[in-house]
Formats: structure tokens, C-alpha cells, sequence
């Protein structure tokens, strides 16, 4: 199991010529993450799970100070790699534990058979196994967005370009033609910087972040709106 230390993490949503321009910027400054594909970046989608009182949702939206959520993350739509991760938050530090489980594992969660979970040695799956049992967690909402991350060693500064952010209707997390929609508009995409201790001032320069205003919500609950927006307006249809 992988647990990271608390980091900072800042959030904006930029437009298409401030990304181009900050990409532009950036890529002299640092490196692509080892895992980009030929074009810079990779497709994330993630599972997110919630109670039936939403609280992850709600604790988010009402600005909870200490809050966690459960997410099953593949990439490029393959089952090639399946990660459990749980990430809590506490104002603008995060801290994400994540472990690889097996295609099997996955269904077993997904069929809710997570008693074998309940007595295994990685302390995330028992953990998840018991917030399936005791808080009544079940799948909530998909999250896609493609990401285009950049490296820099001093600090742990990781600062990533997240575009076309979507949210599918359904929550089925292999199915790539079902429907989806849109939640920004076309020509914003979110830029995401975390690290450490501290941020390199050439970084920080590069980036203009004195004059930026913080992102509030996070892409899950973005989703979870756009998608109520929608089936609320189904019902006058």
C-alpha cells in the first residue's frame, strides 16, 4: 500500500490560452511524468463512492475541515491498472493512500462480496470493507478528464492539466460509450499544482499564482452537480 505525506494542493480553473501559455512555460522549467503517453498525458476515471447522506459531497460543500473520500481509479479505460485509494483533506493539505487491486477484487466489490476484505493484510481494503458495511458506501459518481502532469523533484512539486472534464450518467466503470456530459465548458480545464513543503519561486513565478483565485470545489462534486442539473431537467422533459 502506498500512503503519501500530507501535501498542499491548489486548484484553478484556467482557460484554454492560459493553459497553452502555462504548458508552454512550464515544460522548460520541469519534466512530463514517466507515465504520459506520446501526446503528454493519460485518461483518468475514477469511481467515487458516498453514503446515502452524500457526505463526502456535502462535507465538501459545506467546507468540512477534516474529510474523506473512497475512489476505484483506472487509466485510458483499461483494467490493465484498478487502484483503491482513499484521500482525506484537511483545508489545502491531502494525503492519498492507494493500493493495486486485481480485476476480481473489483468485482467482488462492485457485487458486494467484501467479506474476505474484512481479515486481509492490507490495512485499505479492511478499511474499505468496513465503510462498505458500517456507512452503507455504494458507487456515486464517475469522473473523466484527461491530465497532462509536469515533474519537478525540488519540493515534490507535481502540477497537472486537467481537460474535458466530464460526467457520465451511469456508474459503470469499463463502459466508455454510455452517456456523459460535459461540466466546463469547452475552452477551461482545471490546473492542479501539489508539493510538499514548498514551491520553487521560478514555479511559483511561472505560474503567476499570487493572482489566481483557488478552485473551492472539487471535480467530484463538480460532477455530482452537473449531473443533478441534468435529471432535474429530465423531469420536465
Amino acid at each position: 500500500m502506498n500512503k503519501t505525506p500530507y501535501r498542499h494542493e491548489l486548484k484553478y480553473v484556467i482557460s484554454e490560452a492560459e493553459l497553452l501559455s502555462l504548458k508552454s512555460r512550464l515544460s522548460v522549467l520541469m519534466e512530463p511524468d514517466r507515465h504520459v503517453d506520446s501526446d503528454g498525458g493519460y485518461w483518468i476515471r475514477s469511481l467515487y463512492y458516498d453514503d446515502g447522506d452524500d457526505s463526502a459531497l456535502l462535507d465538501k460543500l459545506d467546507g468540512v475541515e477534516l474529510r474523506k473520500k473512497y475512489r476505484i481509479r483506472i487509466y485510458n479505460f483499461s483494467s490493465e491498472l484498478i487502484v483503491l485509494e482513499c484521500k482525506s483533506k484537511t483545508k489545502n493539505l491531502c494525503q492519498k493512500q492507494g493500493v493495486i487491486i486485481s480485476h476480481q477484487d473489483l468485482e467482488d466489490i462492485l457485487a458486494g462480496e467484501t467479506e474476505r476484505f474484512l481479515r486481509h493484510n492490507t490495512p485499505l481494503l479492511r478499511q474499505f470493507a468496513i465503510a462498505l458495511r458500517t456507512s452503507s458506501l455504494a458507487p456515486a459518481q464517475l469522473v473523466d478528464y484527461r491530465r497532462d502532469p509536469l515533474v519537478y523533484s525540488l519540493g515534490n512539486v507535481r502540477v497537472t492539466f486537467d481537460q474535458a472534464l466530464s460526467a457520465p450518467v451511469n456508474t459503470a466503470l469499463f463502459d466508455r460509450d454510455g452517456l456523459t456530459m460535459p461540466v466546463l465548458p469547452d475552452n477551461q480545464s482545471i490546473l492542479e499544482i501539489k508539493y510538499d513543503a514548498f514551491i520553487p519561486e521560478h514555479i511559483i513565478g511561472a505560474v503567476s499564482l499570487r493572482h489566481r483565485t483557488q478552485l473551492s470545489t472539487s471535480k467530484y462534486a463538480l460532477c455530482r452537480l452537473a449531473r443533478a442539473n441534468l435529471l432535474n431537467l429530465s423531469t420536465y422533459c
